[in-house]
């Protein structure tokens, strides 16, 4: 009985009946596609990093924003290699 409750409460058409109008019908350009699966740099990433709060909440390793900004010289190989092997597995 749950499951269905729950099936039926979080699927796509359910919601598209309760929230018709939050719903925005637009499609990526092909352009668009390929910038969201485009490789990334290690400046973006450092970028990216050094935007965050330093105070940020901790991460699901236990090391807040603050950490990697501080010792971002020692880790920053490995860590762009464990950031880029997360988008791109296949090497």
């Amino acid at each position: 009985m749950a499951p269905t409750y729950f099936s039926n409460m979080f699927n796509q058409n359910s919601y598209l009946n309760i929230f018709p109008n939050l719903v925005v019908w637009k499609h990526l350009t092909g352009e668009a596609q390929s910038w969201l699966v485009r490789y990334v740099t290690r400046e973006e990433i450092r970028g990216t990093l050094f935007q965050m709060n330093p105070d940020k909440a901790l991460g699901p390793d236990g090391f807040n924003p603050g950490f990697y900004q501080k010792n971002w010289e020692l880790i920053a190989l490995d860590l762009c290699k464990v950031i880029l092997y997360f988008f791109f597995p296949e090497g």
